[in-house]
């Protein structure tokens, strides 16, 4: 299948907000990082994925994840790639359901109403960044605090410069719950 699929290693940051969009006092707050509102697929593929997803839910396909571009730090990328816990494979019906979800977080994000700190790396090539910045734009500056690191990949966590993000983490944290 040609389709090429990538925005679903942190599917949880999409999860989460899209619990707490439905039901805000499940949470106090919210740490996102690099979260698949966005995905880099063109029309032709969303519109195929949508036909199939509706008619082969369960169907899978390769999700063509490229591990060099997990994050800057080459182990990571070495380490990924032997887990025996790591596949390659998404069904239609949870591929479409990122894109609507994703869709959704962004066309109601001015509602978000629970204190959030977005983190994403602006070169992010398996979760498209356009959707968290789109986010970050959209939600009242009181709920969310966001941070693009321009140079970093998806796993902001893992990057060699991750004592920048741990930081501002530690800060957000200490800032809400000190």
């Amino acid at each position: 299948m040609g389709l090429c699929f990538r925005g679903l290693t942190h599917l949880g940051g999409l999860v989460a907000y899209t619990a707490i969009a439905e039901k805000p006092n499940i949470a106090d707050a919210i740490v996102m990082s690099s979260p698949a509102f966005a995905i880099h697929t063109k029309v032709i593929e969303k519109l195929i994925l949508l036909v199939l997803s509706k008619w082969f839910p369960h169907f899978k396909f390769n999700n063509r994840i490229n591990i060099a571009w997990l994050c800057r730090d080459a182990q990571i990328a070495r380490d990924y790639e032997k887990d025996k816990l790591v596949h390659s494979k998404i069904s239609t019906g949870l591929a479409a359901w990122i894109m609507k979800e994703g869709d959704l977080a962004v066309k109601n994000a001015s509602l978000w109403k629970t204190p959030a700190l977005l983190m994403y790396g602006g070169q992010d090539r398996l979760v498209n960044p356009k959707g968290s910045e789109l986010i970050a734009q959209n939600v009242s500056n009181s709920f969310m605090q966001s941070v693009c690191y321009n140079v970093m990949y998806h796993e902001i966590f893992n990057d060699p410069e991750k004592n920048i993000v741990l930081r501002k983490l530690i800060e957000w944290l200490n800032n809400r719950y000190s």
